[in-house]
């Protein structure tokens, strides 16, 4: 029997009888358990240790939820923003959260990929006088005025609205359907 799991149990606010069910011992093995030197500390260990972590948790929710509200005032104004605004809340909000989920795992394992691309599969850059990017690879880039860009993602935003029409049009149908199926096997 592990003596941990019981202390870890008691630390998260488990009577001694449900610890005992939960464990698969007798309440008495519990009461045996609570009275071995140093229960107190380690059991006081273990609470600061779940509420750290509910802590971090609860503070790791409010931050995808602020994201969350972000991605979704970014999709309403996207064809008003400006790129590197954007970019710097993104990047704000990801550091603010980075923390937090590294308190979470203290076992972290970190996975570094090399990636060799070879020289000829990179496309060449063609840069004008004013070191604007003016073509990748054989592709040509036309400068676009703000107003044509304004314009790109209102349409890119009208598209991506009626696709998402589009699929709720879809399930509802197919639910629709499913339920004609389920009435008529009745």
């Amino acid at each position: 029997m592990n003596n941990n799991s019981i202390i870890s149990q008691l630390a998260q606010g488990l009577s001694e009888s449900q610890v005992a069910l939960a464990v698969g011992c007798s309440p008495s093995y519990v009461s045996q358990v609570k009275a071995l030197p140093g229960f107190d500390e380690k059991l006081k260990e273990m609470q600061e240790a779940f509420k750290l972590t509910a802590e971090v948790k609860a503070r790791e929710k409010r931050y995808e939820h602020l994201e969350d509200l972000v991605q979704a005032k970014i999709e309403e104004n996207l064809s008003y923003a400006e790129f590197s605004e954007l970019t710097k809340l993104m990047e704000i909000l990801h550091r603010r959260k980075a923390p937090a989920a590294t308190q979470i795992n203290h076992n972290t394992q970190n996975n570094v990929v090399v990636l060799n691309i070879p020289q000829a599969a990179i496309p060449e850059i063609i840069l004008n006088s004013k070191k604007e990017v003016v073509g990748i690879g054989d592709q040509s880039l036309a400068p676009m005025h703000a107003d044509g860009v304004r314009s790109l993602f209102s349409k890119m935003k009208k598209d991506n609205k009626e696709a998402q029409d589009a699929q709720i049009i879809k399930e509802e149908s197919k639910k629709e359907t499913m339920k004609r199926m389920s009435e008529h096997e009745m």
